[in-house]
């Protein structure tokens, strides 16, 4: 899966990002921060999933080498 445009840019203003686990699974979704408000990282209309937070830490640098990350 491949993160949508919208979710893209939303990473490239982003304050912070959160790699979160999803409840009753193996994966981790991406949730972007910038002045309080919040959005979920997507891939075309679902939620951006990743197998590892290895995984989600690489796909957020790609884009955003300098963004803090945080890990829930």
């Amino acid at each position: 899966m491949r993160m949508n445009e919208i979710s893209k840019n939303n990473l490239l203003v982003a304050e912070e990002a959160q790699i979160l686990k999803l409840e009753g699974t193996e994966n981790y979704m991406v949730k972007v921060w910038r002045n309080g408000n919040a959005g979920i990282l997507h891939a075309g209309n679902d939620v951006l999933t990743y197998e590892s937070i290895r995984k989600a830490e690489r796909a957020i640098t790609r884009i955003r080498p300098d963004l803090r990350i945080t890990t829930i």
